[in-house]
């Protein structure tokens, strides 16, 4: 039964024919047509399948059904006893680990069967014996239960015993999400409700298994001025109702308090991805939004329910150690978390020195959360900014609701900069943003998918009037931030990912812009490339390009050297996506200061839809955590994915999901995993920076021994990042160093 053809790049649905339905089952078979014979000028064509569906409606009542197709070599097999695996069950820690095994006797007398179970990691094997059994004359059943101790890469052997020869191998891979070698369970954990405690840097699966460690408490580590986080957790046995949580004030030095509203609780959500990024991930319930813990919430049998346990330690905080609780309520349950919170004895600066540039759409906000009036935008608008504030994170445009206003007279722009200079002194002075771009017209600009020409005021670049007319604009722009104290964080960026086809379309744009207004910085998302040097004297190139090398010269010339991630790179780099383990972005961090890199930037944080993948509705990021390809001549209808995550570190408030209120949300954003993953690593280079100019200060008055210490401190250790593409997994390694560099950074700070 043909079904139809594709001849071109797009998607297509076809039905199945009536005839061949209902059935038991349906064979699709997908091939090219030739368009020449086989032969010497043959031509047997070929296709590339981006995403395949096949949708049906099932006889019965509904199922919820996940599975995954695995293989298992039988290297033995005994011919009294026919062997079909049937499932190994969940194959996660903490799961439902049951390998079951249909056999048929073919001989007309019992076999005794000693079914065993081997998990082999790293050479050591883990026995799973299973009592002895008799297998009777025709088909039965085994069911053999097995644990698996965490991620990484295993090996699943079964036999049958010395009566029977049978042997069968699978491999298995468990991602990141499925270790369980941390945590520790603290007092109060019980077998009805095992409650426990992980770093930030762990992302919990639903199923994984209490720790058996114990700890005292939850244990945060944090300077002045700097924002921590750990992670409570509780799984109980049977189903939580109306389960609430509330911090206390914790008591510290000499009776110092910590009020309890420096303390955040939010809600770790899990979202399904369906559709992994890479082979690092998996198709599981990952963890990522963190929405505010408002009211009580259910938590079903068996499962992880992390908690987000987030301090702010206030500038003029007394240092040393505070104790509290998070109160944990509900029916039948009550319990009560010790929370410990050291304060080092420094604190961080408002602006950090990480140079920070982030995509952020307000028209999604806008979008989502119906706001209809310029009030409702405004209001809005400044809880997503304090939330950037807060994270570190510099939006390209702080002020998108108050754009600076050019009128022309003939050839001569002039500029009203009312409500844009005080929209960016609020960014700058109030929020500490550190970078922002700035709009020039008349540079054109593009892609290297397409770019649009310069022109201004009608004319184009070959003519002296737009030549006069775009002197005069970007020289006022020029001085103008001049004045304002504000080109050490302005820039120009106009065009994005050039490939070598488009070099001497932007080496002239930055031609323009260093002979009329030489003090603008310019920015470009490349590599240092020698057809593009003198252009750019902010170099981003997307992090796997970065050659340490052909940057040195560069830098020594006066360059300043950022970096990005978005779609690319995938593993094994550090990335941004959300199946991928949490240390990678704080893991970024430390790899931009072992670079000697000032900057990072990602093309958008709340990139919630795709015109392409939803082109009649929103997509509704909660339930579809796929980022879809939009732009890049992408045809309505058709998903292509770029990462699950890409470009999106905040959500929409929970009741602005899809977009599809009756009326106006005024909440903030929901932060997300990532996103304070992000914050932790730029606050992590600052101790660096801290450290480095205590050094510069007081390394004179240090012996030598003592100053070789401290310097060794800056070096980024191999248990962190030994390379761009080998680095820990397990925060543990970056949360000893800094708690080094603390302890350095105190020590000189009271000379």
């Amino acid at each position: 039964h043909p079904l139809g053809t594709i001849a071109e790049e797009t998607g297509r649905t076809f039905a199945i024919p009536a005839d061949l339905l209902p059935g038991a089952e349906v064979w699709i078979r997908l091939r090219a047509s030739e368009t020449k014979p086989l032969g010497t000028e043959s031509d047997p064509g070929s296709f590339q399948v981006n995403a395949y569906e096949y949708r049906a409606e099932l006889e019965g009542e509904p199922l919820d059904l996940e599975g995954a197709t695995r293989f298992v070599a039988v290297s033995s097999t005994d011919p009294r006893l026919r062997v079909h695996i049937c499932s190994l069950g969940d194959a996660v820690p903490g799961g439902k680990n049951v390998v079951q095994v249909q056999v048929e006797n073919t001989t007309v007398q019992p076999l005794s069967v000693e079914p065993l179970i081997r998990v082999i990691r790293n050479s050591t094997a883990t026995e799973f014996p299973a009592a002895r059994s008799r297998v009777k004359p025709g088909t039965s059943t085994l069911r053999l239960p097995y644990e698996l101790p965490g991620a990484g890469a295993f090996d699943l052997e079964m036999s049958l015993g010395k009566n029977v020869n049978f042997q069968g191998r699978v491999e298995l891979y468990l991602a990141a999400l499925y270790e369980t070698a941390y945590g520790k369970r603290l007092p109060g954990s019980s077998k009805e409700v095992g409650l426990w405690w992980a770093s930030s840097g762990w992302k919990v699966s639903r199923t994984r298994p209490v720790p058996k460690e114990e700890g005292k408490a939850v244990l945060i580590r944090a300077a002045k001025n700097e924002t921590e986080a750990a992670q409570l957790v509780l799984r109980p046995a049977t189903p939580l109702h109306g389960l609430t949580a509330k911090a206390g004030d914790l008591t510290g030095p000499n009776g110092a308090l910590l009020s309890a509203g420096r303390v955040d609780i939010l809600r770790v959500r899990y979202v399904e991805v369906k559709q992994p990024t890479d082979p690092t991930g998996v198709a599981a319930p990952w963890p990522d939004p963190l929405p505010p813990f408002r009211g009580p919430i259910e938590v079903p049998a068996g499962t992880n329910q992390p908690l987000w346990v987030r301090v702010h330690i206030p500038t003029d905080a007394v240092a040393g150690v505070y104790t509290g609780h998070i109160q944990l309520r509900a029916k039948g349950y009550e319990a009560d978390a010790p929370l410990e919170v050291e304060v080092y004895n420094f604190k961080l600066p408002r602006r950090m020195t990480c140079t920070t540039s982030f995509g952020f759409s307000f028209r999604n906000v806008v979008r989502y959360q119906k706001l209809t009036t310029p009030l409702l935008q405004r209001a809005v608008l400044e809880r997503y900014l304090e939330d950037f504030s807060a994270h570190h994170i510099s939006p390209y445009d702080p002020a998108p609701l108050d754009p600076f206003k050019v009128t022309w007279e003939g050839l001569q722009p002039h500029f009203d900069w009312t409500a844009w200079d005080a929209a960016m002194e609020h960014a700058i002075d109030d929020l500490g943003f550190n970078a922002f771009v700035v709009p020039i017209q008349g540079m054109g600009g593009g892609t290297y998918h397409d770019r649009r020409k310069p022109t201004l005021l009608g004319y184009s670049e070959d003519t002296p009037s737009y030549r006069q007319a775009f002197r005069a604009y970007v020289q006022a722009v020029q001085e103008h931030l001049r004045e304002k104290g504000w080109l050490d964080k302005a820039y120009v960026y106009w065009f994005d990912e050039p490939e070598p086809k488009d070099y001497a379309f932007v080496m002239n744009g930055f031609r323009k812009l260093r002979e009329s207004a030489p003090d603008l910085r310019r920015m470009l998302t490349e590599q240092v490339e020698g057809e593009l040097v003198g252009g750019p004297n902010i170099w981003c190139p997307v992090s796997y390009a970065y050659d340490f090398k052909r940057a040195e010269p560069r830098r020594r010339a006066g360059d300043t050297f950022w970096w990005y991630v978005c779609t690319g790179p995938k593993a094994p780099y550090a990335t941004l996506f959300i199946d991928h383990p949490a240390t990678e972005l704080r893991v970024w961090l430390w790899q931009t200061w072992k670079n000697k890199i000032e900057g990072i930037l990602v093309w958008q944080t709340n990139y919630w839809t795709s015109g392409a993948a939803y082109p009649k509705r929103l997509q509704n990021p909660y339930e579809d955590p796929m980022s879809w390809t939009s732009g890049y001549s992408t045809p309505a209808g058709v998903r292509r994915p770029w990462g699950n995550g890409d470009g999106r570190f905040i959500y929409p408030p929970e009741a602005a999901a899809s977009g599809l209120q009756d009326g106006p949300v005024l909440d903030g954003p929901v932060d997300s995993i990532r996103w304070e993953m992000l914050r932790d690593g730029i606050e992590d280079y600052e101790y660096f920076v801290l450290l480095r100019r205590l050094l510069a200060a007081h390394g004179d008055e240090l012996d030598v021994s003592q100053r070789a210490a401290y310097e060794k401190l800056l070096e980024v250790p191999k248990e962190v990042s030994e390379s761009t593409v080998r680095f820990t997994l397990d925060p543990a390694p970056i949360q000893a160093h800094r708690h080094l560099l603390a302890r350095a950074i105190e020590a000189l700070s009271a000379r």
